[in-house]
């Protein structure tokens, strides 16, 4: 794969499209559909999706250093090797768009190959699996869907069927106003073999929040669409209290 580095898809703001949702207005149709009283967060709600692995390595602490075992992906090299689970945005970051929506990348921790929408090449560290989850968590609405859930997407039952669905009906790029701002960003659990990362969202002044497993296989941070429990849907979000705040500049 080639990198793109076209200076004319670099744009400030950021948009964010949830891989458990079409967009964020579908979440919120299904929230008012199903009679919920709190809207991404409103009076009396305090609460924040619950992780479903125990922590590892807590936020801004090292974890030993990683032995690869030659599992290298063929022509990436990231130069990136810090172990520390971040606390604060990443520095040095790009942002390109995608179908409209505007992603992070870093030129030491990856995606260092990004073609036609899909991004490969991540950084076996835990800011590379922060910026592989930051881009999976949309891969199934991507006009590209087919190839990212193929190369990027653990085999199972539910990436399967998912796959199966976008080969037949390929996702079409986001209507604007239909997508969320990049807002924060929480590490749940990290090791070395697998991330659960929680990417929060905010849409009209509102909200939401998205869980995404990712595990090293391959020599790259891979979607897993089927984690033990079952995937965790998109929420909404009290606030951003207990997240790290990032997004384009």
């Amino acid at each position: 794969m080639s990198d793109t580095t076209d200076p004319n898809s670099q744009k400030r703001g950021t948009g964010y499209n949830g891989w458990w949702f079409a967009s964020a207005a579908v979440i919120v149709a299904v929230l008012l559909a199903a009679g919920a009283v709190i809207v991404f967060g409103g009076p009396g709600d305090t609460s924040t999706p619950q992780a479903t692995t125990t922590p590892r390595a807590a936020p801004g602490t090292s974890t030993q250093p990683v032995a690869t075992s030659g599992e290298v992906r063929p022509g990436c090299h990231p130069s990136a090797t810090d172990q520390t689970v971040p606390t604060a945005e990443p520095p040095g970051l790009n942002w390109e768009i995608i179908d409209g929506v505007a992603y992070p990348w870093s030129p030491t921790a990856g995606a260092l190959h990004r073609d036609r929408g899909v991004w490969t090449c991540y950084a076996h560290t835990p800011t590379g699996a922060l910026l592989a989850a930051t881009f999976l968590s949309s891969a199934e609405s991507y006009t590209q869907a087919a190839r990212v859930l193929q190369e990027q997407a653990l085999s199972g039952p539910n990436r399967n069927a998912k796959l199966a669905e976008v080969r037949k009906n390929p996702p079409q790029a986001p209507e604007p106003g239909t997508t969320a701002d990049i807002a924060g960003f929480k590490f749940l659990d990290y090791t070395p073999q697998r991330a659960t990362i929680q990417i929060a969202g905010a849409f009209a002044n509102r909200y939401l929040v998205l869980t995404v497993p990712v595990v090293w296989s391959g020599g790259d941070w891979k979607l897993n669409m089927d984690p033990p429990g079952g995937p965790v849907p998109g929420a909404p979000l009290a606030s951003l209290e207990g997240y790290t705040r990032w997004g384009a500049p």
